[in-house]
C-alpha cells in the first residue's frame, strides 16, 4: 500500500479571525517536493495545485448582490462567519471573481470600473470616516491592474464578496421536524445566470438551501414539501413560506456556538447568558423577546396541586420561618405583634419554564400556590389577624435550587434558541411577608422568670386532603 499526503499548516477555520489568511499562510510556508522518482517508484500520480485552488477548497468566496454601506457588507459576511476578501486575496481570485461578476446582472453602467469593498474598514464610522476599496477593470486579465484606495464608509456599494470557511456547521432552529439540524455552507462552479447568492447551504441527509428567481428555496429531496423566503441572506431568523399550504414559518439558521451562543435577528452571536437577563445586548433587543414563558401540560389548572414526584408520596413542600421584628408584647390581650416571613418551595413537574433566569419573578395567577391559613393554638380555632398594608406576596424561580447538572434543555425546536426548564427540576419559591398579631398563652406568675410561647399553626385551603401534601422543613428559623 501506498500513502501519499501533504499537510497544510494552517489555523483551524472557525470564526475566522481578523488575520486568517489562507494565501498568506500558504506563501510563507515552505513547500517540500518530493523527486520524481519517488512519486514514480510507488507508483503514485502526482496532482499539482496552485495555492488559488487550494485556498478555494479552504474558502467559500459567496457573492452578495446588495446595496450596502460598509457596516452592512461587513455585517453580512459576519452572517455567514465570515469577512471581506483581503487585497491579496482578490488578487489570486480575479478570475473566479471575473466569471461571478460576468454570469451576475452587474452591468457596466453600475459601477464604472468596478469597485470593491476590502477587509479592513470601521464598521463603526461617521461621515467623515474612510474605508478601503479596491477598483478594477470590467475584464480582467492577467495582466489586469487594481487600484487600492478609501472611499466614505457610508456611501453604498452594488455587491461584495466573503470569505467564508467551508463545511462550517450552521444549525437549524425552528418547528419544522423534517429538516436535519446540522448543515453546511459548500461552494459550486458559479455557472447560471442571475445568482447572487455563489453558494450552497447543504444537510448530509438531503437537505438544501440554494437561490432560484430572487428566493432563497429549502427543501429536502426526500419531501415534497419547500419553504421560500425572500431575505437578503437565508441564514439568521426569517420567516419561510411554505409551497404547499402558504403558511409562514418562523425559521433561524445560525453559526453560532450551539449550546454556546445566541444568535440576535441581526445575525450577532452573543454569549448565552445575555438572553433574557433583563438587560438588552442586542441591537434589535431580540435577546429580550419571548423570556419568562410558562408552558403548561394540557389541561393544567391553577385549581389544583401538583402531583407529587417520582419516588415521593406525597407533595413535598419546603419550608422555612425568618423572624424580623417584635413590635409589641401585650400582657392584658395576651398577643404579640411581630413582623415574619414565610417561605414555601414545591416542584410542579406540569410545567416547563422557558428562558426562566435566576430570581425570575413568576406570574401567582398563571401557577397554583398554596393559600395558607394561620391559626395560633392559644385559643381554638382562633384565627391570626394580619395587617393588610404590610402584607406581601411573591412567586419566583428558587434561587437555591434554580439549576442542577444538566437541568437546562436547550431546545431545537424554538426559532429563538430558546432553552428550558422541567418543573420536576426547578423549585417555585413562594415568599408570604406580613405584620401579624399572635396569640399567646402567657404565664405571667412567676415574671420575670419563666418561659413564654406564642405557636402558630398553618395549614393549606386549597388542597383537599392534608394526607396529599407534606411539609418538609428546610432552613433555620431565625
Amino acid at each position: 500500500m501506498s500513502i501519499a499526503g501533504l499537510h497544510i499548516m494552517h489555523n483551524q477555520l472557525t470564526r475566522i479571525p481578523d488575520n486568517d489568511n489562507c494565501i498568506e499562510y500558504l506563501k510563507n510556508d515552505e513547500l517540500q517536493d518530493f523527486s520524481d522518482h519517488i512519486w514514480n517508484s510507488n507508483n503514485v500520480t502526482q496532482l499539482h495545485l496552485t495555492i488559488t485552488e487550494i485556498c478555494l477548497d479552504t474558502f467559500a468566496i459567496p457573492f452578495i448582490k446588495e446595496w450596502m454601506n460598509y457596516a452592512e457588507h461587513t455585517q453580512i459576511c459576519n452572517r455567514l462567519d465570515g469577512r471581506l476578501l483581503k487585497f491579496e486575496e482578490v488578487q489570486y481570485f480575479k478570475h473566479y471573481i471575473q466569471e461571478v461578476i460576468s454570469f451576475s446582472n452587474v452591468s457596466k453602467t453600475d459601477f464604472p470600473p468596478h469597485q470593491l469593498r476590502l477587509f479592513g474598514g470601521t464598521t463603526q464610522f461617521t461621515h467623515g470616516d474612510f474605508c478601503p476599496v479596491l477598483s478594477f477593470p470590467s475584464n480582467i486579465s492577467d495582466n489586469s491592474s487594481f487600484k487600492l484606495y478609501e472611499a466614505p464608509c457610508s456611501e453604498d456599494f452594488n455587491f461584495c464578496f466573503c470569505a467564508v470557511p467551508l463545511f462550517n456547521n450552521f444549525n437549524y432552529y425552528g418547528p419544522l421536524k423534517k429538516f436535519e439540524k446540522h448543515l453546511y455552507i459548500y461552494e459550486f462552479d458559479f455557472s447560471v445566470e442571475n445568482r447572487q447568492f455563489s453558494s450552497l447551504i447543504l444537510g448530509i441527509l438531503h437537505t438544501v438551501i440554494e437561490l432560484r428567481r430572487e428566493k432563497f428555496v429549502l427543501f429536502n429531496a426526500l419531501h415534497k414539501e419547500a419553504y421560500e423566503t425572500r431575505a437578503d441572506l437565508p441564514v439568521g431568523r426569517n420567516y419561510w413560506t411554505s409551497t404547499k399550504d402558504g403558511k409562514k414559518h418562523l425559521l433561524t439558521f445560525t453559526h453560532c456556538k450551539s449550546n454556546e451562543e445566541f444568535e440576535c435577528s441581526n445575525g450577532t452571536c452573543l454569549p448565552w447568558n445575555v438572553r433574557c437577563n433583563g438587560v438588552v445586548d442586542c441591537d434589535d433587543k431580540s435577546d429580550e423577546e419571548e423570556c419568562n414563558q410558562l408552558v403548561k401540560d394540557k389541561g393544567y389548572s391553577v385549581h389544583v396541586p401538583p402531583p407529587p414526584r417520582a419516588n415521593e408520596k406525597s407533595l413535598y413542600i419546603y419550608y422555612n420561618v425568618t423572624l424580623f421584628n417584635i413590635y409589641d408584647i401585650t400582657a392584658i390581650q395576651r398577643s404579640i405583634k411581630i413582623q415574619a416571613e414565610i417561605n414555601l418551595s414545591w416542584y410542579d413537574k406540569r410545567i416547563q419554564f422557558w428562558n426562566i433566569a435566576k430570581n425570575e419573578n413568576i406570574n401567582m395567577k398563571d401557577i397554583w400556590k398554596p393559600e395558607l391559613t394561620l391559626v395560633g393554638d392559644a385559643y381554638p380555632g382562633y384565627k391570626i389577624t394580619m395587617d393588610e398594608d404590610e402584607f406581601h406576596e411573591s412567586c419566583k424561580s428558587d434561587p437555591e435550587s434554580f439549576e442542577g447538572k444538566d437541568s437546562r434543555i436547550f431546545s431545537y425546536s424554538d426559532p429563538y434558541m430558546g432553552t428550558f426548564i422541567k418543573g420536576e427540576d426547578m423549585k417555585i419559591l413562594y415568599t408570604f411577608k406580613a405584620i401579624i398579631d399572635v396569640p399567646c398563652r402567657f404565664d405571667l406568675r412567676k415574671y420575670p422568670f419563666g418561659k413564654q410561647s406564642c405557636n402558630i399553626a398553618i395549614w393549606i385551603e386549597n388542597v383537599e386532603d392534608n394526607s396529599n401534601y407534606e411539609f418538609v422543613y428546610e432552613g433555620r428559623s431565625k
